[in-house]
């Protein structure tokens, strides 16, 4: 089991992982004792990949590190061990040719981008008629190649601002980085909670039957919030 964290002071932040044994003691033949410091983490250092051959990508802000099973830096990964993403990476999951990470952003697997997802490798979609603010925070893969990338879209109630609350997002793009115009509204799904409710997508999953399964929280204004769970239709 391997874990990702931010670590050091504000203005010079680590990248912090660990690997644990099953009995959840540290597995000191990784890193130093169990351990990896890495100095180009950043406070938006949490997301982890593991790959099949045991390597381990890890979203250090606007890079992505990969890590050999060992805990040495794995050199023939973009620059010195780190590749650049269009935007911190909250997420990673991984095809057999491609990595990707949310926001939508796909890269190859020496770390360099793949020119043929998107424009240049990334994906920027507006959901301004919605709100002004949108934090993506998960990706899943759809069997068919199709990318779901879920967050929250809009931006929390105010005194002087009740009309636009944040609310889950989703949205559906193809393997090329294209919106799928057959996925909600061109592409784009919203759900709110109310004129006054404050909700983001923590996490989204496909299940077994194909759907879309999102967890994320829900807090109307002056109440602690509660955790929600929704599923989406995908045809």
């Amino acid at each position: 089991m391997v874990a990702v964290s931010s670590g050091g002071a504000d203005d010079a932040p680590v990248l912090e992982l660990a690997r644990f044994e099953s009995n959840g003691a540290l597995d000191t033949s990784f890193g130093t004792a169990g351990v990896l410091l890495l100095d180009r983490g950043t406070q938006d250092s949490n997301s982890l990949a593991q790959q099949p051959d045991g390597k381990i990508l890890a979203g250090a802000g606007l890079l992505v590190a990969r890590v050999n099973s060992d805990g040495s830096l794995d050199t023939t990964f973009g620059t010195g061990g780190f590749a650049p993403v269009i935007s911190p990476a909250s997420a990673i999951v991984l095809q057999s040719t491609r990595r990707f990470c949310c926001p939508p952003a796909a890269t190859n697997a020496n770390g360099t981008l793949d020119s043929s997802f998107g424009h240049q490798g990334g994906v920027v979609t507006n959901f301004s008629s919605v709100g002004p603010a949108s934090t993506p925070s998960d990706v899943a893969i759809e069997s068919n190649g199709d990318i779901i990338v879920a967050g929250q879209v809009g931006r929390a109630p105010s005194i002087t601002n009740i009309s636009s609350p944040a609310s889950f997002a989703l949205t559906r793009y193809t393997p090329i980085g294209a919106l799928d115009s057959t996925f909600g509204a061109r592409g784009k799904v919203v759900t709110s909670f109310g004129k006054t409710a404050t909700a983001g997508i923590v996490a989204v999953a496909i299940d077994g039957e194909g759907m879309l399964v999102a967890v994320g929280n829900v807090a109307p204004t002056g109440t602690t919030g509660s955790i929600v769970v929704a599923r989406y239709l995908t045809k």
